[in-house]
């Protein structure tokens, strides 16, 4: 199970980069921060 969370963060992450680098400017990196913190949330709920 934890194999599998870990393969949908690195799929986020892949997405939340191609948007990055599409937009190229502050709203990409508020996507990123935004789903930075995001799963920061999921890996607290994941760990408890």
């Amino acid at each position: 199970m934890r194999h599998i969370k870990l393969i949908l963060i690195v799929i986020i992450l892949v997405i939340v980069v191609s948007t990055l680098e599409r937009l190229n400017n502050w709203l990409g990196y508020l996507a990123l921060f935004i789903a930075t913190v995001f799963i920061r949330k999921l890996e607290d709920k994941w760990l408890k």
